[in-house]
């Protein structure tokens, strides 16, 4: 899968990090459903908790963070590669939803 979205919150060691469930609500709406069904590769990858204590710590208490998680996995090759280029297609499903 090329995007892996979650609506799960993120406990930090700064404490918890909520996401913006209402824009993912939208978003699974506007045909962006498609983009959960890998939802469990975040159980493996921590590049957004790192990206979420950065955030709290830069931003301190004062405001509070909400995210929209989405784990990214394609290369220059989804635009070019012609077995790939139907998966590069995607892509652009992602920013219209």
């Amino acid at each position: 899968t090329l995007f892996a979205c979650t609506d799960k919150d993120f406990e930090t060691p700064l404490g918890l990090v909520r996401t913006d469930r209402e824009f993912l609500r939208l978003f699974r709406a506007h045909g962006g459903e498609v983009f959960f069904q890998d939802e469990l590769a975040h159980r493996k990858d921590h590049a957004i908790e790192f990206q979420a204590v950065f955030l709290q710590y830069v931003l301190g208490a004062a405001k509070p963070v909400t995210i929209v998680p989405v784990l990214c996995s394609f290369s220059h090759l989804h635009f070019s590669h012609p077995d790939l280029l139907a998966q590069g297609q995607r892509v652009g499903q992602f920013l219209e939803a």
